[in-house]
């Protein structure tokens, strides 16, 4: 498991879902064990297609998920 990246992940000050590592997606507000999870569901699918594959990810509510899907990119 990757959990760090060399690609950055700002642009124009979103976090890609697809290439953030845990400090970034902690940045986010995520704790240690989401940001895993975030990055393990990444792996497995090779990447995310859409910022709503967040929502199969476990361990999220639903307030927290609309709270940061606003600051994210595939």
């Amino acid at each position: 498991m990757t959990l760090a990246s060399s690609a950055p992940s700002d642009a124009g000050g979103l976090v890609s879902l697809s290439s953030a590592g845990v400090d970034e997606l902690q940045s986010l507000g995520m704790s240690v064990t989401q940001a895993k999870r975030v990055i393990r569901y990444r792996e497995e699918r090779d990447g995310f297609r859409s910022i709503e594959e967040l929502d199969d990810v476990p361990g999220f509510s639903r307030t927290f998920l609309d709270q940061i899907k606003g600051r994210l990119i595939p």
